[in-house]
């Protein structure tokens, strides 16, 4: 586009001839001028690719980020992550799980009841349920929340026989007093937990699995 701007003005400070041309001899289109016409035709049409590309380049960087997060895939934890990470240092009702050993201390060997939930983080509607149980839990004293990873311990998976994400487990003393498997409506939960603060839960066949978790004392 510069060449063609300097050649524009090379060609418009040439000046024309300056004799007289003959009117009744016909004479061809001057030809320097239409050059000219050609050239300032071709430096507009570069201006306005030039503007048009600037443009787009503009768009595109704006929208970026917003198609990164749409193209990615999302494996960071949500916001509720954080805050139930700061919540469970301060009051230790809600806190993670990770290998048979701190499953034995916190959940097996622990007091009163805890809530055992399975998740992955491929999983949103583990993430939803997660965000309601701490909501429900957080202020009980009665019931702690034991997060545990699916992906991280296969062995807590095969011995809890946990076949589906999500998973929820409420145990206590060693025995499972109850359960649900699958993405439940925030009714549906708050009916478990209700159930589990009234003591009317009944005990499940996974209590033989469980117990060898005190035989390794």
């Amino acid at each position: 586009m510069l060449i063609i701007g300097l050649s524009t003005i090379i060609l418009f400070s040439i000046p024309r001839a300056s004799e007289k041309p003959n009117v009744n001899e016909k004479r061809p289109y001057d030809r320097l001028f239409i050059w000219r016409i050609i050239l300032v035709t071709l430096l507009l049409i570069s201006s306005i690719i030039g503007i048009c590309a600037y443009i787009k380049f503009q768009l595109l960087e704006s929208i970026r980020p917003v198609i990164s997060s749409l193209i990615q895939p999302n494996r960071k934890p949500f916001p509720m992550w954080t805050r139930r990470i700061s919540l469970s240092h301060k009051k230790k009702k809600v806190y993670e799980i990770n290998g048979s050993s701190e499953f034995k201390t916190k959940v097996i060997d622990g007091k009163g009841i805890v809530v055992v939930n399975f998740h992955a983080d491929w999983c949103s509607s583990c993430i939803q349920l997660t965000s309601k149980l701490m909501e429900l839990i957080e202020p009980m004293e009665t019931l702690d929340l034991a997060i545990i990873n699916l992906e991280s311990n296969p062995d807590l998976v095969d011995i809890l026989s946990v076949k589906a994400v999500p998973a929820v487990l409420a145990m206590s003393n060693g025995l499972v007093l109850d359960k649900f498997v699958g993405f439940q409506n925030a009714q549906m939960v708050e009916k478990f937990v209700e159930k589990l603060t009234a003591n009317n839960s009944v005990h499940s066949k996974i209590d033989r699995n469980v117990s060898q978790f005190k035989d390794k004392e």
